[in-house]
């Protein structure tokens, strides 16, 4: 008995380490990563390819004593800061701090647009829309100078094959991606524009690509 005792407890601790080893890793958090992320941002207009202003930065993560979760910008050659957001619970908007942050944003607890601000800072309900086929729509009401605005914005989610990604130049030489994406869009139907684009990896913490009308970014890091 005592030998068929041993016997079993060697089964199990073996059985345990096999499961610990093929076990999946946990999922990633979007817009929570672990690390530094380097980015590389292009202006969408610029005419001459030689002239087109590219900025790189840097997004630092931080988990805060008051629970709540920061990501801050940084221009790369640059310690100072650019901008801020903040996550709180999924009762509060999530926060951005910036010096030229205007009224002209979309802003839930879970989606932040600031259409025309040069940071790659924007954030969608990723998590959400990769769980369903469906397309999301949110109803947003907006002060701006006096007038206000209604805005329906429309978010959808296509798979898209690794090798179209990159022929669309969303993603940069040097990326590790061997499996297909998910392009996700931000649709404006008041006015019809594409208002932004970002391209994921399967259980990715960030994006790959981000287009607006303003800009264009890529992770380099």
């Amino acid at each position: 008995m005592r030998y068929y005792i041993l016997f079993l407890s060697a089964v199990v601790i073996i059985f345990s380490s096999i499961c610990q080893a093929v076990s999946p890793p946990a999922p990633a958090i979007p817009y929570r990563p672990e690390e530094t992320i380097q980015i590389l941002t292009e202006a969408v207009h610029g005419i001459d390819p030689d002239e087109i202003m590219r900025i790189r930065w840097r997004v630092v993560p931080e988990n805060r004593n008051d629970a709540w979760f920061g990501l801050t910008f940084y221009r790369e050659d640059s310690p100072q800061l650019i901008c801020q957001l903040l996550f709180p619970d999924s009762n509060h908007d999530i926060i951005i701090n910036g010096a030229s942050v205007g009224q002209n944003k979309f802003q839930t607890s879970d989606l932040l647009i600031v259409p025309g601000f040069p940071v790659p800072c924007d954030v969608i309900p990723v998590a959400d829309i990769l769980k369903s086929s469906d397309s999301k729509i949110y109803e947003m009401k907006r002060d701006i100078s006096d007038r206000k605005f209604t805005d329906r914005l429309q978010i959808e989610c296509n798979l898209i094959h690794i090798d179209e990604a990159k022929r669309n130049g969303w993603i940069k030489e040097g990326e590790s991606v061997q499996s297909d994406v998910r392009r996700i869009k931000v649709i404006n139907l008041r006015t019809h524009e594409l208002m932004l684009q970002q391209v994921w990896p399967l259980n990715g913490s960030w994006w790959l690509y981000e287009e607006t009308q303003y800009r264009r970014s890529w992770r380099v890091r």
